[in-house]
């Protein structure tokens, strides 16, 4: 089986990127040599590409006239692209993945999602990357801490289909539970979350809605047993149908 040439694949990422607010002529009205639409699309082939430092990204956009074109830029340098991605809003990335995963549900159509019997999943979680103290002033937790926390949700669409959906990034201080709101839609999915996110309130609010979930919860949560039934899986130690005590509905319990 030959393999996918590297170039056509990269003019095929980049043709199929959505229009987003990063094209907007007032986000890039400071900016007369490099918009940030055309920032972003030189850290995608940088990743596409393996360029691993700014020097190889210059050289890389620099070999390649259709790069050049695509950037709409006649000339770039490492420094440039340095100094521009240290000022880049974040909250433009989060906004480009949304349309980007909205663009492929769109081509994927619909799907049964892992299985028949599953369907959909989505999963959420959270991930800190420290950050150098001088990185950037908003990334500052305190004098002595700096980094950024990215808010992710992941598709499943079928067994081999996995992606990024959304994406919500933020200072390391705010927590798991407080980016839910953006991150747990009422739809046709699964969510399945970890013990940050095993909240009553935020379980209640789920079950209400409708909201198919699956979130572990810490060993202090309380809850009151309704049912008691014999597990028949062998991993399963409990199988049992409980009361969250805060909600009149009733919860799946599985250890």
């Amino acid at each position: 089986m030959e393999s996918v040439d590297q170039n056509i694949v990269a003019r095929q990422y980049l043709s199929n990127l959505p229009t987003s607010r990063l094209e907007c002529p007032l986000v890039n009205y400071d900016y007369d040599k490099l918009s940030e639409y055309s920032l972003v699309k030189s850290m995608i082939l940088a990743n596409i590409f393996g360029w691993r430092s700014w020097n190889k990204i210059e050289k890389g956009i620099r070999s390649k006239p259709f790069f050049q074109s695509e950037l709409d830029v006649k000339s770039i340098s490492g420094s440039q692209l340095s100094r521009r991605l240290a000022t880049l809003d974040t909250k433009l990335l989060a906004d480009l993945l949304g349309l980007t995963a909205k663009h492929y549900w769109l081509i994927r159509g619909k799907t049964s999602g892992f299985s028949r019997n599953i369907g959909i999943l989505k999963l959420v979680d959270s991930s800190h990357v420290k950050l150098p103290q001088n990185a950037s002033d908003w990334a500052a937790v305190s004098k002595d801490s700096s980094g950024v926390k990215l808010h992710l949700r992941l598709a499943v669409s079928s067994a081999d289909e996995v992606f990024p959906e959304r994406m919500i990034p933020s200072t390391p201080n705010v927590a798991d539970i407080d980016a839910a709101n953006y991150l747990v839609d009422v739809e046709d999915a699964t969510y399945i979350m970890d013990r940050g996110y095993g909240q009553k309130t935020k379980i209640g609010g789920w079950s209400a809605k409708g909201i198919k979930f699956l979130v572990r919860v810490r060993k202090n949560f309380r809850y009151e047993i309704v049912k008691s039934e014999t597990p028949t899986e062998e991993n399963v130690v409990q199988f049992d149908l409980v009361s969250i005590l805060t909600r009149p509905e009733i919860f799946r319990l599985v250890r």
